[in-house]
């Protein structure tokens, strides 16, 4: 799982589904759960999807990109773009960083070390929800690839939806980062589909960033792409400061 280094509008922290076992008013149980229950091993996995990504400064700045990327567990992560537009400083140090950073992550010595596995994290269970459970997570390390948040995981399926903010801050420059990470079933494994997060920056103030994921294969399987390439990403808010 990758960790965005940047930040859309700014994050429901307490979203009932997510939110922490005593955000909730809820007890909860601190035990090992393998990574057959977690859902997390996923690595083995083959895709191929097209990806829009956005972001916006506090100013109104902004940028976009819309770029197909493969991923193979022999060979990790690779990208092209198909489209982009807007702000040049943004793609290049916003956008395609998180790109290139997401290629340097995906060896096989790499990925062990964002998954969500109990090797990097402490989980605490909350109460079941019919086939849903939810769940506390905290990092066992300050590492900017690890999330300290919450969860609302398909036991033995993988995760729907995961919220919270970086363990570690990517950079001086930015003071925090707080991600939400959307999930699917497609093609009979739980894949990302959106990710949304917003960033303090230091002199700049809170930047956003959004990147959607319309997938082409899962294991060599073709998949339905419902929107047309190459167009400009819609609907991201440009950031206005926390009151």
């Amino acid at each position: 799982m990758l960790t965005i280094l940047v930040a859309a509008s700014a994050l429901d922290r307490t979203h009932a589904s997510t939110r922490r076992c005593w955000e909730a008013g809820e007890s909860s149980t601190r035990r090992t759960f393998t990574t057959e229950e977690l859902g997390s091993g996923k690595s083995s996995i083959s895709s191929r999807a097209v990806r829009h990504l956005e972001a916006a400064s506090e100013g109104g700045t902004r940028g976009w990109m819309s770029v197909r990327t493969e991923f193979e567990p022999a060979s990790g992560f690779r990208y092209q773009v198909l489209a982009e537009g807007g702000s040049d400083r943004i793609r290049t140090r916003v956008l395609r960083r998180v790109l290139d950073t997401e290629t340097e992550w995906s060896s096989k010595t790499e990925l062990p070390k964002s998954a969500l596995t109990e090797a990097n994290y402490v989980f605490e269970a909350c109460a079941q929800e019919g086939e849903y459970r939810r769940m506390s997570m905290t990092p066992r390390r300050k590492d900017s690839r690890l999330i300290d948040g919450s969860l609302l995981l398909i036991p033995r399926r993988g995760p729907l939806r995961l919220e919270g903010r970086l363990a570690k801050s990517p950079s001086f420059w930015v003071r925090w980062v707080d991600v939400v990470w959307e999930y699917q079933d497609i093609a009979g494994a739980m894949m990302p589909v959106r990710v949304r997060s917003s960033a303090n920056v230091r002199f700049f103030g809170l930047s956003t960033f959004e990147m959607t994921y319309e997938y082409e294969a899962i294991n060599g399987q073709p998949i339905v792409v419902a929107a047309a390439l190459g167009q400009e990403p819609r609907g991201l808010v440009t950031p206005s400061r926390h009151p």
